[in-house]
């Protein structure tokens, strides 16, 4: 019997589950998925939002603003990178420039104090390449950009380490609240986990897990957001928006944490919640759309494309707390600024429960070593110590060997799960040269045939058949 379940393995999910694997009760978090982040985690922009985009007042506003303080601290003790870039919001008429003025007050109101409208001469200083076109701009200093998904599987590590029990492919189906006050949760393959709370974190599908229980109070509506990522170098030193609509905060330009850079998102509502396709229409529009902040994107560094799925609660705001059903809880509806809310919505939700600490417990981990970011003696350390660090795997990023044998160590079991821990296949050729022999890596440190490998789970094999007849026994 678990004290607590958590339903979703996402930012939100693995956040409450860092600060609740700190106290002294037995904890599970139930992942629908083979790894973390592959739902709306892995596919957003990655920014930490300042907070002057949200109604004053809401849940929304509120999260924002505290969360984006915790991030330093956070970062810090799980060894995540993030840069505190700053944003600008671009205005190319008077219409824009009074919108500015609207989010410059709704800042401050929402607790920013570091806001301010520049004009074109700090705006250009700032960045050189933008628009010219642009006649001021909404600065504010303490956004920043982060890996979204490194922080995921941060926050996995971290609570495993202090005891939480994760259970992937555990696709929610069924619960039941018995006579004994306690919820019986079953997997669509049969499997039971008891708990005695649940905290519902399901993302787009966190309406169908609450209506499992018997609260119909709000539903999610899917929207759809697709991007295209260059190769670096970055045109752009920050993220750089346009004025928002009612849809959200319109097609932006910016950096990764990682030098890259992208164009998105755009938005559209879908019936289908798992349909992560691109479309040439969304292509399209986020062409058109960018290049109201760069006239000249570079698109032949273009390497590649996708799409993320937000969840839009009903209710216009953030779900956090306890519902109608005694022991249920939600922490549903968690679109943007999400990823930047989350950290405060995970102290939120955690605050509602009176749990003792454990006597120990950690509270840093360290990240894969990166070899490419290494200096020289560094890296013949490394060698000296690991032969398997002077394998190149991934030319493109110089991703080694020892490094993709760690993130399986730690629990990749697939491409993408590898790719997610140490940026492998995330280069200009988009794993065409290392995927075979990363699938060989894995072959041999999970133990399994290379044809039973997938990209992301499920039935997303790689390797279809043996053509050759001399790779391994069918």
């Amino acid at each position: 019997m678990y004290e607590i379940a958590i339903i979703g393995a996402g930012v939100i999910g693995c956040s409450i589950a860092r600060i609740l694997a700190e106290y002294d009760i037995k904890l599970a978090v139930l992942e629908a998925n083979i790894d973390v982040a592959m739902g709306a985690t892995g596919a957003n922009s990655g920014i930490l939002h300042a907070g002057h985009d949200c109604e004053t007042g809401t849940l929304m506003a509120k999260f924002n603003y505290e969360g984006n303080i915790m991030f330093d601290q956070i970062c810090e003790e799980l060894d995540v990178p993030m840069a505190r870039c700053g944003s600008l919001v671009l205005a190319f008429n008077q219409e824009d420039v009074n919108q500015l003025e609207i989010l410059k007050i709704r800042g401050i109101n929402n607790g920013l104090k570091k806001i301010q409208i520049i004009g074109q001469q700090k705006l250009y200083e700032l960045e050189p390449s933008i628009n010219k076109d642009a006649i001021a701009a909404l600065w504010t200093p303490t956004a920043g950009i982060i890996n979204p998904y490194e922080l995921n599987v941060a926050l996995m590590e971290i609570s495993q380490l202090n005891g939480a029990k994760y259970y992937f492919e555990f696709c929610v189906s069924d619960i039941k609240k018995s006579n004994n006050d306690f919820f019986e949760i079953t997997s669509s393959s049969g499997q039971t986990i008891k708990a005695k709370k649940i905290i519902n974190c399901a993302g787009v599908f966190a309406d169908k897990i609450a209506k499992m229980v018997g609260d119909d109070s709000f539903s999610i509506t899917a929207r759809r957001g697709e991007y295209i990522i260059f190769d670096r170098p970055t045109p752009v030193n920050r993220p750089i928006f346009q004025v928002p609509t009612k849809m959200g905060k319109g097609v932006l330009v910016s950096p990764t944490i990682d030098g890259n850079f992208f164009i998105g998102p755009t938005a559209q509502n879908i019936e289908d919640k798992l349909d992560k396709s691109t479309t040439t229409e969304g292509i399209n529009v986020l062409k058109s759309s960018a290049q109201k902040i760069i006239k000249d994107l570079p698109y032949n560094r273009q390497i590649g494309s996708f799409s993320g799925i937000r969840a839009i609660p009903s209710t216009g705001d953030f779900i956090l707390g306890e519902s109608k059903i005694k022991n249920f809880y939600n922490a549903a509806g968690i679109c943007s600024p999400g990823l930047t809310s989350a950290p405060a919505i995970a102290k939120y939700i955690c605050s509602l429960f009176d749990y003792k600490k454990k006597k120990t417990y950690s509270t840093r981990r360290k990240r894969i070593i990166n070899f490419k970011s290494a200096s020289n003696q560094e890296k013949i350390e490394l060698i000296r110590k690991d032969k398997r660090y002077s394998n190149i795997v991934c030319r493109c990023e110089v991703i080694t060997e020892a490094e993709i044998i760690e993130a399986v160590r730690r629990g990749a079991r697939t491409v993408d799960g590898v790719k997610r821990r140490t940026r492998a296949t995330m280069g200009r050729c988009q794993g065409s040269f290392c995927t075979p022999k990363i699938l060989e890596i894995m072959s041999r440190e999970l133990g399994v045939k290379v044809e039973k490998i997938t990209k992301f789970g499920g039935n997303s094999y790689i390797i279809d058949s043996d053509v050759r007849g001399d790779l391994h026994e069918s």
